[in-house]
């Protein structure tokens, strides 16, 4: 006869250990999905804070060789490289770090691979256009910086 009392082989110790290894992953899967969810709500890791800078525009219109100043009136000081320049009309141009600052007839001169910091200027040197639209692009945030047309 069989004692219906008499356990199997198996430990108590040995039994003891699934529910915490069940727990812990509990634990873990909840940290990792409040992570995951954390991120896609707060908008992700912060990247290069948008520069806080006013730029302003002058269009030259006589007939040199100028096409307009971009200067930097106050705020933060920009680094240079990552300006992208973009004007539309007349003539089209995208003045880059990737390019030298420089398409077609166009160029920024003093080209800006070092920081801008308020009172300096850059000269955009091609001869005039009437129409046009000038845009200057913070590129790591891809944030508009100025906007100026004709």
């Amino acid at each position: 006869m069989t004692d219906s009392n008499q356990h199997t082989h198996t430990s108590v110790d040995e039994r003891a250990l699934s529910p915490v290894v069940g727990v812990s992953v509990l634990i873990s899967l909840t940290v990792v999905l409040m992570a995951t969810i954390g991120v896609f709500v707060l908008g992700g890791v912060p990247g290069d804070p948008q520069p806080n800078a006013e730029l302003v525009y002058q269009h030259n219109d006589s007939d040199s060789d100028e096409f307009g100043v971009i200067g930097h009136a106050r705020g933060d000081t920009i680094s240079g490289d990552t300006l992208v320049v973009q004007i539309d009309g007349d003539i089209t141009a995208e003045l880059t770090p990737g390019n030298g600052y420089q398409d077609g007839g166009l160029e920024l001169d003093p080209p800006p691979e070092d920081n801008i910091a308020p009172g300096d200027t850059i000269n955009i040197t091609d001869d005039s256009a009437d129409e046009y639209e000038l845009v200057v692009i913070h590129e790591p945030t891809n944030s508009v910086l100025l906007e100026a047309s004709s």
